[in-house]
């Protein structure tokens, strides 16, 4: 943006520098190279094997967010994304049969490097269950017995990352794999649970009412959100293929991507309230907050659905496209705009 694009323009100055300002602190935690924590997976093999050693599975992860999956004798291509702006402790898969996608979050453990061992216990959802598996758990040698450490138990099924390429068993493909079998129960309902957001806003008040966030959501995967005054496009992805519960949103700061992960709550219509707790690392406190606890109004007062206590912040599915009450003063970043492609 040239000079010339802002002078005396204070609302877009005031934004920038705080766009500016946030990229500062998120590189001060993450690095220039956000995705440091999957970089030793490229080039190699994180192997899934059972019990008896034999192979379940093999993820293929490369720096251009690619990845290949191996599984009953058949290799499926995607996308994988890691929530960096956070904890490392997700990663999202959107794999693709016959021309159609679908998502899943799995328990990531970052940072590993050829020759670990580990087991990633996660929930049905695909989130880790927390705290010990945030990271995965070391499988070791012990008195000649592989064992998970600190417990001294067999660990069954083992996750490792083995150097280079690692040659998948020939097999033949049976045609039914849990990623075929998702996506012929899915249907045409993928990413049914956002159909309610499509067209309307997502809004965040707190307790006094003033309104801190606004999102819009589009069907093609891009999003614009509002908070601290600042307009932001950004891409989202939600692990459709499993329980809808979690919702991955990538973000460019002055040309820095990164993701974060956060409980969402699908299937929601129009003058719904509700609150969604989430864990540090964005996934929901399970189990009540899959789907958000509902806020209802009693006597005129909110009150958290089953309780006696207010909401602090709520959550509301608001008609069309409501501006949020601090919006930039020249319309440039007004939510009917277009959104623009980011990398994921």
């Amino acid at each position: 943006m040239k000079r010339q694009d802002v002078a005396g323009d204070w609302s877009e100055l005031g934004r920038l520098a705080a766009m500016a300002q946030e990229r500062v602190d998120h590189l001060d935690r993450l690095g220039e190279h956000t995705h440091a924590a999957i970089a030793g997976y490229w080039g190699n093999t994180m192997v899934h094997r059972g019990a008896d050693g034999g192979i379940l599975k093999l993820i293929c992860y490369r720096a251009d967010h690619s990845l290949s999956v191996w599984e009953d004798g058949e290799w499926v291509n995607g996308r994988w994304l890691l929530n960096a702006g956070q904890d490392n402790s997700t990663i999202c898969h959107t794999l693709e049969i016959d021309g159609r996608l679908a998502s899943w979050c799995h328990s990531f453990a970052p940072y590993k490097t050829v020759g670990d061992r580990w087991i990633s216990p996660e929930t049905a959802g695909g989130h880790p269950t927390y705290p010990l598996s945030i990271g995965g758990v070391p499988v070791v040698d012990a008195e000649g017995k592989t064992v998970v450490e600190g417990v001294g138990f067999g660990p069954g099924q083992v996750m490792s990352l083995e150097d280079g390429v690692v040659q998948a068993l020939d097999v033949p493909p049976s045609g039914q794999t849990r990623v075929r079998s998702r996506l012929a129960a899915l249907g045409d309902k993928t990413d049914e649970g956002m159909e309610g957001y499509f067209g309307n806003t997502m809004m965040f008040k707190d307790d006094a009412g003033k309104v801190i966030e606004v999102i819009y959501y589009r069907p093609d995967h891009t999003m614009r959100s509002w908070r601290d005054g600042m307009w932001v496009e950004g891409q989202w992805l939600i692990n459709d293929a499993q329980d809808n519960s979690t919702i991955f949103q990538t973000r460019e700061i002055f040309g820095t991507f990164t993701s974060w992960c956060h409980s969402f709550s699908p299937y929601k219509k129009i003058g719904d309230r509700w609150i969604a707790p989430e864990t540090r690392g964005g996934h929901p406190t399970y189990p009540l907050t899959v789907g958000g606890v509902p806020v209802i109004e009693e006597d005129g007062v909110l009150l958290v659905m089953g309780t006696r206590f207010g909401p602090s912040l709520v959550m509301s599915m608001e008609e069309g496209l409501v501006p949020p009450e601090q919006s930039a003063s020249d319309g440039v970043h007004a939510p009917e705009q277009g959104g623009k492609d980011v990398e994921s």
